[in-house]
């Protein structure tokens, strides 16, 4: 389809397109309304959009309204002025920019590019999806509904629960911090949460239940499915599955996700398409009983689980006010059945903490991680309380997390055993990597 306001160029591009009539069937519109009706009405491989189309809405505007409509349909932008003062919209919402006046010959082989770019992730995801035979019954367990993306590249898929219809929210995100080839699918295991955090919005949620097999299988399949759509993902991705958003999977949920992994690898789906998924991430405030069982009774699977342990307090009385689900464990106990695992597998236990500025960031603090964690098969990381979870807690800034890792390596942790994590909690509303779906989509824009 071509959009233009301009009679000459409609004119010119109907020349065109009779010129390659054996290559490409044509549609035209003069007008924004004319071009959405077209839009709602056929299925196009490409379309051709003039920017400046002499009303409210742009072609920039409608490239990012067609772009949610079919993510694999090319977008060619057209403008009067220098290609190069719309480069930004190149890549995140068009294939490409032409400037008039334009050859047939340039035209029509940037259309073909276009259709070939989108087209090709489309042919990756079907092959891709006939090797997720074993798993695709599952996919109706969630009504995916729509995604809402993030200019870092990372973004919230949404969708409802059928069994009982309710709402869930789990998000997929790129990790350039660490490595700009590494993406996460952070998925729910529950609805609501046991460790009721004070800190965290789905942990003070009434806790529901722990999902189904198949719930857990759907999020990730349809991360799998949105992530050509994002575009920031195309191209070879090792991917990360971590349980860090709704709910506590070791507490609630480790019989269905252990299960759930077990599928995945006997689909052999770690080597499929251009993503590697590289490794099953549980993440818990720490259940000594079910940690155990994971250990004894899914052992074949430890090659590809990873645990974090959202520790946030190494005093037992105060981590059990703010994290009520602790209320019982040892922390001592805790570390000694984290170190068997880390023995097990040869790789080491994440520890989390989220600074809070005046209420685990002194001094004590720090040496008490020491004291628990300084030996051993563990490493540190650091993130900033989100801004409001706590009202006793002012805003954490990034140097507040840096004070802390200093107090860490004057304790005697070595630096390269703490990691801070930055990219995480800023902009979304959780304090513990847990995403809150009651935020309405509207209020998500």
């Amino acid at each position: 389809m071509f959009v233009d306001n301009s009679p000459l160029w409609i004119n010119n591009l109907k020349e065109f397109a009779e010129s390659y009539q054996e290559k490409f069937e044509a549609f035209f519109a003069k007008t924004v309304e004319e071009a959405n009706a077209q839009m709602l009405g056929h299925r196009f491989s490409c379309v051709v959009l003039d920017i400046h189309l002499g009303e409210d809405v742009s072609g920039i505007d409608l490239a990012r309204w067609y772009r949610e409509i079919n993510p694999y349909m090319g977008i060619v932008l057209l403008t009067s002025h220098a290609r190069e003062a719309y480069s930004m919209a190149i890549g995140a919402l068009a294939d490409d920019c032409l400037s008039k006046p334009i050859g047939f010959t340039a035209l029509a082989a940037t259309i073909e590019n276009a259709i070939k770019n989108r087209t090709m992730p489309h042919k990756l995801r079907v092959a891709r999806f006939a090797t997720l035979q074993k798993l695709l019954p599952h996919m109706n367990a969630v009504k995916y509904s729509h995604r809402i993306c993030g200019e870092a590249g990372s973004g919230i898929m949404e969708g409802y629960l059928a069994k009982d219809d309710m709402e869930l929210a789990w998000d997929i995100y790129k990790d350039a911090e660490v490595d700009e080839f590494r993406s996460i699918v952070g998925m729910a295991s529950c609805r609501g949460c046991v460790g009721y955090c004070k800190f965290c919005k789905s942990g003070r949620r009434t806790f529901k239940r722990p999902l189904e097999i198949s719930e857990l299988v759907a999020q990730i399949l349809h991360s799998l499915h949105g992530y050509q759509a994002m575009g920031v993902f195309q191209g070879f991705k090792r991917l990360e599955i971590n349980s860090s958003d709704e709910g506590d999977v070791v507490f609630s949920n480790l019989d269905n996700f252990c299960r759930m992994v077990a599928l995945f690898l006997d689909a052999k789906i770690p080597t499929i398409g251009e993503y590697l998924i590289r490794k099953f991430i549980a993440t818990t405030i720490g259940h000594v009983g079910n940690l155990k069982r994971l250990i004894n009774e899914y052992r074949e699977l430890l090659d590809w689980l990873w645990l974090y342990i959202s520790v946030n307090f190494t005093a037992e009385e105060t981590r059990a006010f703010y994290m009520p689900g602790t209320r019982g464990t040892s922390l001592v106990h805790l570390k000694d059945v984290l170190w068997e695992f880390g023995e097990l597998t040869g790789r080491n236990v994440t520890i989390s903490d989220i600074v809070m500025k005046g209420l685990n960031d002194r001094p004590e603090d720090a040496e008490g991680y020491f004291k628990l964690f300084g030996q051993g098969p563990f490493d540190i990381k650091l993130m900033a309380l989100q801004e409001g979870s706590l009202a006793e807690v002012g805003r954490v800034t990034i140097e507040d997390v840096i004070h802390f890792q200093e107090l860490l390596i004057q304790a005697g942790f070595t630096a390269d055993r703490i990691r801070i994590r930055t990219i995480i909690g800023r902009d979304r509303d959780y304090g513990c990597g847990r995403v809150v779906p009651e935020k309405r989509w509207e209020e998500l824009g």
